[in-house]
């Protein structure tokens, strides 16, 4: 059981909420290719998978009767519309046989292309470790940030409700241990470069030296929770 503060989708939701998944389909990559580096890095199932076991029409119907949706620009809203909804009628961002085996489908990479047309995008290639940073380096970032508003006691809690609650491999410890072995310089210099606001606390980390056992470190996040919890 890992204690965390009320903040909108808790700590699982939220870290891994401001992955870069959807942000890489639209900037010209396939599904196949954002899944094959996610799951490379030790992930059970990778992101774009994940959206058709889930279910696309989850977020389509939301879009659509808010008003929102954007077929032309919006890979999920186009998916919506055109009724691939993924594993449960056996089409969305792949194809899947009467067995859910899925495959890639070309009638979903070519709305994907066309999308990318509209947005002015071009289908890309990237290392792995670059579509790993870009995936992951977010929640990461999002790991701190709920570290110095108090949200969390401790980086290891993060890691727990990552790994029970989105299957983070066990081997990598989860984000913020993934991040101490990274480096919190190289964190922070690639958080920087991928244009993303960096959380106040890596950046401190990083200008004081801390590591996430360092004394001065725990006592910040220690601080932090207490000054957020300690009067309720």
């Amino acid at each position: 059981t890992c204690l965390v503060g009320n903040c909108h989708g808790f700590i699982a939701n939220r870290t891994m909420g401001v992955s870069g998944g959807m942000a890489l389909l639209h900037q010209g990559l396939l599904p196949h290719q954002i899944d094959a580096a996610s799951e490379a890095y030790g992930m059970k199932m990778g992101p774009m998978r994940m959206q058709d076991l889930v279910g696309l029409d989850l977020f389509g119907r939301i879009n659509a009767t808010s008003g929102k949706a954007d077929p032309s620009k919006n890979v999920i809203d186009a998916m919506y519309a055109a009724e691939r909804y993924g594993q449960k009628n056996g089409k969305g961002l792949y194809q899947y046989d009467e067995k859910r085996n899925l495959s890639r489908d070309p009638a979903a990479e070519e709305m994907i292309q066309k999308i990318w047309k509209n947005l002015g995008v071009t289908q890309k290639t990237m290392t792995e470790e670059e579509i790993v940073d870009a995936l992951y380096l977010p929640v990461v970032n999002e790991g701190f940030k709920c570290l110095e508003e108090g949200m969390a006691i401790r980086p290891s809690d993060i890691d727990v409700c990552l790994h029970f609650g989105y299957n983070w491999p066990r081997y990598r410890g989860g984000p913020m241990q993934w991040s101490t072995a990274v480096g919190l310089p190289t964190i922070l210099a690639k958080v920087e470069k991928m244009g993303l606001k960096p959380s106040a606390l890596l950046k401190e980390c990083v200008e004081k030296g801390w590591k996430l056992n360092s004394p001065d470190f725990q006592k910040r996040v220690a601080q932090a929770w207490s000054g957020r919890w300690s009067k309720l």
